[in-house]
Order: structure tokens, then C-alpha cells, then sequence
């Protein structure tokens, strides 16, 4: 990895634009930019799915200020599951 001395450095030596070779971009193929091919949220559910993020909807997350109140809310909901679980309140 070159820092950003040595780029320097490198940059300083390089010969001025006017002295460098004509470059041929000839073997280049021409490029369409008037057809799209982007498409919006192509991998999104993908990058959702593996990320493990959850969307709330629009109420909820009134409920919560910030991520930490989320999973805190979230782990006593999971202790009080497990307690009602342990004494065969629930199934």
C-alpha cells in the first residue's frame, strides 16, 4: 500500500502532462450511460437478511429513543419469557 508520502513523492517525479504519451483509447468499447442499469434496493432484503437488522414500523419506534432502550426492552422481555417458561406457565 503506498501512503500518502510516498504518492507524493511518486507524483512530484511523474513528467508533466504535456510530456506523456498520447494515450489510445481505441481498444476502449464505447459505453451507453442513456440505458440504466442500476436497479434501486437490487440486494437489499439480501443485505437486510444477513445484517440481522430489523425494521420497526413507525409506532413502535416511537416508543424507543435509541437502539440501547431496544435491546434492553428486548432482554427483559426474553428473562420474563424464560421465567414464565421455567414454571410451565407457558409453552
Amino acid at each position: 500500500m503506498v501512503d500518502a508520502r510516498e504518492a507524493l513523492q511518486r507524483a512530484r517525479k511523474a513528467p508533466p502532462i504535456e510530456a506523456r504519451d498520447e494515450v489510445h483509447t481505441s481498444d476502449i468499447p464505447e459505453t451507453d450511460f442513456s440505458v440504466p442499469v442500476a436497479v434501486r434496493g437490487k440486494y437489499y432484503a439480501r443485505f437486510v437478511q444477513a445484517s440481522g437488522l430489523a425494521q420497526l414500523d413507525p409506532d413502535v419506534r416511537e416508543a424507543f429513543p435509541d437502539d440501547e432502550t431496544v435491546n434492553r426492552t428486548l432482554r427483559r422481555v426474553i428473562e420474563i419469557t424464560n421465567d414464565l417458561r421455567s414454571r410451565g406457565e407457558i409453552a
